[in-house]
């Protein structure tokens, strides 16, 4: 009777761990699915922050380390009459290369975050402005003309847009004045003007009259 009723004991011990098993191994297949569908509803929430979070970072400013050698960058942003872009005709008229400051002269607009001034040409169009603007670029305001010769192609921005102007009268941040003559004193390349003997021999050769053309002087 002993015997048997050690057998029961053990029968009982071993069929409650199978039904405890059982119960487990349920909880852990609910547990596994549960876990499968939390990541089929967060996945595209996820995607959604990933994204938003690369394009973040490639908006931000490349850091740039200290480097004495390090070149500003001056980005033209619009057209200026037959150029694609206003800085490809300001670099073309000057010798940069005697400029005492050593810049990167841009057209690419892809890099408008690391630029350190943009040059607006108010006259001309625009069809796309920078979507973030930095606190420490310079918008230059740069004109060339009176305003009653000036079209109203920068209405749509507001007045501080421009932190910085760049035009023919003598008060502006930067003169841009039209083309003059100036006295070399000595500091001119020789390439750069015309002797007095250059001057004679061309103006004996002449055998018509001299035309000036002018943009409303009046």
């Amino acid at each position: 009777m002993r015997n048997i009723l050690r057998k029961l004991q053990n029968y009982k011990i071993l069929n409650g761990q199978h039904s405890n098993n059982r119960i487990n191994n349920k909880l852990r297949y609910f547990y596994f699915i549960l876990f499968c569908i939390s990541l089929i509803l967060l996945y595209p929430f996820y995607l959604k922050f990933a994204n938003d979070k690369s394009l973040s970072l490639r908006e931000k400013p490349q850091k740039i380390p200290p480097n004495p050698k390090f070149k500003p960058i001056i980005l033209g942003w619009n057209t200026i009459y037959t150029y694609d872009n206003v800085v490809a005709m300001l670099t073309g008229m000057f010798n940069t290369n005697e400029c005492p400051y050593e810049c990167e002269y841009s057209t690419d607009k892809n890099k408008y975050l690391n630029a350190s001034a943009i040059v607006y040409y108010i006259r001309s169009e625009h069809r796309d402005l920078p979507k973030i603007r930095l606190p420490n670029q310079l918008y230059v305001f740069c004109l060339d003309e009176p305003p009653h010769y000036t079209f109203e192609f920068f209405k749509d921005v507001s007045r501080d847009f421009f932190n910085i102007s760049m035009t023919y009268r003598l008060d502006s941040d930067i003169y841009y004045p039209y083309d003059t003559f100036v006295p070399c004193n000595g500091e001119c390349q020789l390439d750069e003007y015309w002797t007095e003997k250059e001057v004679m021999e061309n103006v004996i050769r002449k055998t018509g009259l001299a035309m000036q053309v002018n943009s409303d002087c009046g």
